[in-house]
């Protein structure tokens, strides 16, 4: 993946992984270039490319956020990792038949460093700071908090 500036319509986070940054940029773009989007869907076959456009659009921009706060993140990071095969199934068909071959063409593909943060949030989860753990530890009954052990009276 080459390195770019960002645009006005990117939104940047920054995941903590066992003490390692790692930048993730989460583009609003395609949202902003639908017809560039839709053609590029209809140079693949895609069937409704138009309304495939939109909704892959949506899943990406509304899945970054989601992901960068927190929020249903393994939900979120399974949709996400879905769509990302998705993507190199369809768009990166030649850098997804090189994994064994030449890994370094399948590493370059765009979807990689997306799938890669999805599939570690899907498998190990967001950690503790997060919008999923403050919502667990709000609306978890105090029945379920309490964990003293009950005492014999005898």
């Amino acid at each position: 993946m080459q390195l770019r500036s960002l645009a006005a319509d990117d939104v940047t986070s920054t995941l903590v992984i066992g003490g390692s940054k790692i930048d993730v940029t989460i583009e609003g773009g395609k949202l902003h270039h639908l017809d560039k989007v839709t053609e590029y869907f209809t140079s693949l076959n895609l069937p409704m490319p138009a309304q495939m456009a939109v909704i892959i659009s949506c899943v990406e921009l509304f899945g970054g956020i989601f992901l960068a706060l927190g929020l249903l993140s393994r939900l979120t990071a399974l949709v996400l990792t879905v769509n990302l095969i998705a993507a190199y199934i369809t768009g990166d068909r030649e850098a997804l038949f090189s994994i064994f071959s030449d890994p370094d063409k399948f590493y370059a593909a765009a979807p990689y460093t997306f799938l890669i943060a999805s599939l570690i949030i899907l498998i190990f989860g967001p950690g503790k700071l997060c919008l999923d753990t403050l919502l667990e530890r709000w609306f978890a009954s105090p029945a379920t908090s309490n964990t003293a052990t009950p005492t014999r009276n005898g």
